[in-house]
């Protein structure tokens, strides 16, 4: 195969007419180059600091529009991304040069109820398999922001409310039909290649196009009692020290996170707090409901919140409660870091933005129960996950909030070293921090995978 990538080492460009005739002569879906209208939109991902240019953007109807555009890619020298809902904070969606398969018009979700299964299109969003699952008493354990892609959470391991109850997103992956980098389509699940499986669950991708996907869910009533508690605090480590006490008695059943930030200006909020530090504590119980106001003891035995929000409420809509605030097209940029124990999660120096916030969520329960040989996705032992963020709109404020979160986390580095997540890897990772995040993980497995399914190395 001619690699243009490997000879000039610059990104490949490629006449309309090439891409019109060659790449889209059989194509069911559509195909964007530069010059067609529509393309400038297409190239926008979640995160406003990813701006790239691919060489064509395919919007994939099935898996032989995959096959027609890997075998392209090939004969052109061109690398292969995939965007899934377009939500990773690296962008790895998109690259200069490449060819990206766009599947954001495959979105299906179809639910067998008496199985308990659901078989997912490869560009569906978890509003999209909330909605779909939650009609029947059913759920997958997904992310916290309902308008993320289902592709790019389960390839990279996938946390959220249901976490410490029902284990990470991929290990509830049990079939996938993937299209390899040769173009071959390839059905994994525990009898047919399930090495591959394996890999998928957790291991970051770049194994294939998966164009389809298959979950087992697990039963769980639509109505669960959630929300958030809001504590004023001018010490946050105070708050992040009762935020410790309850998650060390918290059932499995109940999810918990901890974020730290500058008050917003919520109609819940008195004005006179808007802009000061607070501890805004979340949670998700979604276990007997009896159970409920005892777990939820502990919690508001700190004296008077601000605000207390958590109340019986369909599960789908507090799924979609913070994706107000994760908008699409702000600049965004984390860090985050595995731990055992919280020793000093702060906030730091003076905040960049009004968006800049410290998460720590409770991990743990089954997400620790389950053998870590059943997928690559590696920290299962960490008790917490700290992230540190920040988002903004002017370009010109980039280093300041650069900064400020890489302050913050290196603070929270030294202390633990545990490594990231690897789906909130930014595009400035460095090979250090790729390895940490895959800690644990039999690495060379995954390389020899890799190997296997895409020996030229288009992903």
């Amino acid at each position: 195969m001619s690699n243009q990538r490997e000879q000039d080492g610059a990104p490949p460009t490629l006449a309309a007419e090439t891409i019109a005739i060659d790449l889209g002569r059989g194509i069911a879906g559509q195909v964007l180059a530069a010059e067609h209208a529509g393309y400038g939109g297409a190239c926008r991902v979640w995160n406003a600091m990813i701006e790239r240019r691919p060489a064509a953007i395919v919007r994939c109807l099935s898996s032989d529009d995959v096959q027609r555009c890997i075998r392209f890619a090939r004969r052109h020298g061109l690398g292969v991304t995939v965007r899934g809902g377009g939500h990773n904070i690296g962008g790895r969606a998109i690259a200069d040069g490449a060819l990206m398969i766009d599947f954001s018009q495959q979105r299906g979700v179809l639910v067998d109820p008496a199985r308990e299964r659901a078989e997912v299109q490869p560009g569906a969003l978890l509003s999209d398999i909330d909605h779909a699952t939650c009609e029947h008493g059913l759920v997958l354990p997904t992310g916290i922001v309902s308008e993320t892609g289902i592709a790019g959470l389960v390839l990279g391991g996938g946390f959220g409310w249901l976490s410490r109850r029902f284990g990470l997103t991929c290990d509830h992956l049990s079939e996938a039909e993937v299209v390899t980098g040769t173009g071959e389509v390839v059905v994994t699940n525990e009898g047919q290649h399930p090495e591959l499986l394996w890999a998928l669950r957790g291991g970051g991708g770049g194994f294939g196009v998966v164009t389809s996907f298959r979950f087992q869910l697990r039963r769980m009533a639509p109505m669960v009692v959630a929300g958030l508690l809001v504590r004023e605090s001018e010490r946050t480590h105070e708050v992040a020290e009762e935020f410790r006490a309850y998650a060390a008695v918290a059932p499995d059943e109940m999810g918990c996170m901890l974020k730290l930030c500058a008050a917003p200006a919520a109609p819940f909020l008195p004005k006179s707090v808007h802009g000061k530090p607070v501890g805004i504590v979340v949670v998700c119980h979604g276990g007997d409901e009896s159970d409920v106001a005892r777990a939820l003891t502990g919690l508001r035995a700190g004296g008077p919140p601000l605000a207390d929000l958590i109340q019986p409420r369909r599960f789908v809509d507090f799924q979609a409660m913070f994706d107000a605030g994760e908008p699409k097209g702000r600049r965004d940029y984390w860090k985050s870091e595995y731990v055992s124990e919280l020793d000093d999660a702060t906030l730091g120096r003076r905040l960049p933005s009004p968006y800049a916030n410290v998460k720590i969520f409770q991990l743990g329960g089954e997400v620790s129960r389950l053998a870590s040989g059943v997928s690559a996705a590696g920290h299962r032992d960490a008790r917490f996950i700290i992230v540190v963020a920040s988002a903004w709109d002017d370009r010109n404020q980039d280093d300041v909030n650069l900064a400020w979160v890489r302050d913050t986390w290196d603070r929270v580095h030294q202390h633990c070293r545990g490594g990231g997540y690897i789906n909130f890897l930014t595009a400035d990772a460095d090979a250090d921090e790729w390895a940490n995040a895959q800690a644990g993980v039999d690495v060379e497995r995954l390389a020899a995978l890799r190997q296997r399914f895409d020996p030229d190395g288009i992903f």
